[in-house]
């Protein structure tokens, strides 16, 4: 698990290390300076001019620095100065006064028609207005110079500018980056879209920012890495089905049989001991010939009444309900009994979500600590918003439900947000565009499921479910190329990543 910032949490840690613990500012400008050079020089030639565009704050100190080093170390290197020089930070004017003592080419006008690389030093975390003005000239230039260079290319300096470094949203004009050399911590604005476009390759270096000052002001959101995979359910030779758990799922109706399957097949892949599918009389066929391990309770209209709905509750360890259950009648009554008489861990997933959003009185019976998973326009429709202002602050939306509903809320897209009530951010990093494909959110609920009933926590199980369900997509690419790639490749990848905890 890796904490990721905004510019806020970014800024609270630095002035802790710099206020607090007595590191010098300049030490910790000149590691970061260091740390971009190493980078950058991996894949650069000494015959490539490098121009570092530099703003007045201490983003600015870094360019200028990383101007020198470049310098010393034989390349061509030089740096432009963006603002009045009165205005820069204390830590600029020294590496202002370093630069020109050795001799490092300064530039008056932005010239780039003889560069290969300009490296982005204009804004740092911290920028939260829209870039106007000569500013927003310069970027425009720089990124008409990235489009229509051949080989020419951007390297940021710690954050593309104009990107806000928590919501991933450009501040009007921001500059787009081939690659990023971020500092301390990855910021959330680099994982979260556009802004992950926008960063192009990141690379996170250790600048030498203290544990303690981290621990002190501990950052909201984290990600996981494949380390994290330890996380799983420990599995015990001395074991039997009844071991790892029984999970119940409502799902399917007439010509919507698939969703069930998904939910259930996942379950299956992710080591759960029992699965029951409750589903209409009409996919019974289907389910017996596709799911032969799940246990089957079918209704009809006539046959389907709240006592059946509790003996199927009474069996399970977990409930995930929703998958192509429907908006009919009938499926207003398992969700409403459902919420009536739960007792244990609930998902709810897809048209459940859909008719708690015609049912806005239910919000209140959902029990805490339950999951939901809706996708952005599910989404929309719970919080009676758009999917334009979503996607804005993915983050702070997400974050604000959970914590009023006192649930979890994993809301999908291509980063996937999972909030919880406690007020924890999960971004998650794994994944493609080949997931954007029908019963791929039906795979994460039959996946979080079966982890809950294995015994890790609703929280647990959401994050980590998320994080898997990723991994297994990306697996999926691997073997069939994201255009082809399907919900039943998302199975197949399943497979594949548990197997690597058996290996």
């Amino acid at each position: 698990m890796r904490f990721v910032t905004d510019g806020e949490e970014m800024q609270k840690i630095d002035h802790y290390t710099i206020d607090t613990l007595g590191y010098p500012s300049i030490v910790l400008m000149e590691r970061a300076a260091l740390a971009f050079v190493n980078c950058l020089c991996r894949e650069l030639s000494k015959d490539e001019r490098v121009l570092c565009v530099c703003g007045t704050g201490n983003n600015g100190g870094d360019g200028i620095a990383i101007a020198r080093i470049l310098y010393t170390k034989g390349y061509t290197s030089g740096f432009y100065l963006a603002g009045s020089e009165e205005k820069a930070s204390q830590e600029t004017k020294k590496e202002l006064e370093m630069a020109r003592n050795t001799g490092v080419p300064e530039y008056n006008t932005l010239d780039l028609s003889h560069v290969r690389v300009v490296v982005d030093a204009l804004f740092g975390t911290g920028l939260c207005r829209e870039v106007i003005g000569a500013y927003k000239d310069m970027v425009t230039k720089i990124n008409d110079w990235r489009k229509g260079s051949e080989r020419g290319r951007v390297w940021a300096v710690d954050i593309p500018s104009g990107l806000h470094a928590g919501t991933g949203q450009p501040l009007g004009a921001g500059i787009q980056a081939d690659a990023t050399v971020t500092f301390g911590l990855a910021k959330r604005g680099m994982i979260l879209y556009p802004g992950r476009d926008i960063a192009g390759k990141v690379y996170v270096e250790d600048i030498g920012f203290p544990q303690k000052a981290i621990e002190k002001n501990r950052p909201l959101a984290h990600i996981y890495e494949t380390s994290d995979l330890n996380r799983l359910p420990v599995r015990k030779n001395d074991s039997n089905k009844g071991s790892y758990g029984r999970l119940l799922i409502i799902a399917g109706s007439k010509d919507m049989a698939g969703a069930g399957y998904f939910a259930a097949k996942a379950a299956s892949r992710m080591g759960i001991g029992l699965v029951r599918l409750l589903t209409p009389e009409v996919n019974r066929m289907i389910y017996q010939m596709m799911v032969p391990e799940a246990v089957l309770t079918s209704w009809t209209s006539e046959s389907l009444t709240e006592s059946m709905l509790c003996q199927a509750l009474s069996w399970a360890d977990t409930v995930v309900i929703g998958p192509g259950i429907g908006m009919q009648k009938e499926a207003e009554k398992l969700v409403y009994w459902t919420l009536k008489n739960i007792k244990i861990p609930l998902i709810m997933d897809a048209d459940a979500l859909n008719l708690i959003a015609n049912h806005p009185e239910w919000l209140e019976w959902i029990p805490e600590d339950t999951v939901i998973t809706p996708h952005m326009g599910e989404m929309a429709r719970l919080t009676k918003s758009s999917i334009q202002i979503l996607k804005i602050d993915p983050v702070g939306q997400a974050l604000e439900y959970a914590k009023r509903r006192r649930l979890i809320c994993v809301m999908k897209d291509a980063a996937t947000v999972a909030a919880s009530p406690a007020g924890s951010i999960y971004i998650n990093t794994t994944g493609n565009h080949g997931m954007s494909a029908g019963g791929s959110g039906d795979v994460l609920a039959g996946v979080i499921g079966a982890l809950i009933s294995q015994g890790l926590t609703p929280w647990e199980a959401a994050r980590l479910g998320v994080f898997i369900h990723g991994m297994a997509g990306d697996r999926a690419r691997e073997m069939k190329g994201a255009y082809s790639m399907s919900a039943n490749d998302l199975l197949d990848g399943l497979a594949h990543v548990t197997k690597r905890m058996d290996d």
